[in-house]
């Protein structure tokens, strides 16, 4: 397991202020863990001006689930820390 410096546990119902530094340590080692909803995928094609199947075959990966083989999308990562992708 990966830890995260200056991090706590929380729990589900707690409340978590976040604000996003740009220094993308917590985009490492995500490999497989960032799932897209259809709504992501739709919003990040808007944003980059692409079509929505576009940004799935460039941006993304997708699985199938165990027995019922639906399909899961994982956002793409690149380099040797398994960064994310943007």
């Amino acid at each position: 397991m990966y830890e995260i410096k200056n991090s706590k546990e929380v729990e589900l119902a707690d409340r978590v202020r976040f604000r996003c530094k740009r220094c993308a340590e917590c985009c490492k080692n995500v490999e497989g863990t960032v799932t897209l909803e259809a709504k992501d995928a739709y919003y990040h094609a808007k944003h980059l001006n692409i079509a929505v199947a576009d940004f799935y075959e460039k941006y993304a990966q997708m699985f199938l689930l165990e027995k019922t083989e639906f399909p899961i999308y994982t956002l793409n990562t690149v380099g040797n820390e398994h960064s994310c992708v943007f």
